[in-house]
C-alpha cells in the first residue's frame, strides 16, 4: 500500500531529456496509476487466496518502481537547482 501511495504521488517523473507537457502528464499520470491500483488490488487478491508465490514478485515489482521513482524525482530536483 505504501508503493501504490508513493506511486500515485509521484507518476510521472520527467527528466530534461523528457520533458512533459499538461496533457501527456494528465494521460502519462492516468496509466500509470490505473496499472498501479489494478496490480495492487491483484497482490491484495493473490495475497488473500493464499498465492503468495505470485504476489510476492507483484510486490517486489512494485518496491523497484517506487525505487526508481524516488530516484528520478531526485535526478530532476536536482537538475532543476
Amino acid at each position: 500500500m505504501i508503493s501504490l501511495f508513493i506511486i500515485v504521488l509521484l507518476a510521472p517523473v520527467e527528466n530534461q531529456n523528457r520533458v512533459l507537457d499538461e496533457s501527456e502528464k494528465k494521460k502519462y499520470g492516468f496509466k500509470t496509476k490505473f496499472v498501479a491500483v489494478t496490480l495492487s488490488f491483484i497482490y491484495v487478491v493473490l495475497y488473500i487466496v493464499n498465492k503468495q508465490r505470485i504476489a510476492i514478485p507483484i510486490g517486489v515489482a512494485s518496491g523497484v518502481v517506487v525505487i526508481s521513482l524516488i530516484t528520478g524525482y531526485i535526478k530532476g530536483v536536482r537538475q532543476k537547482k
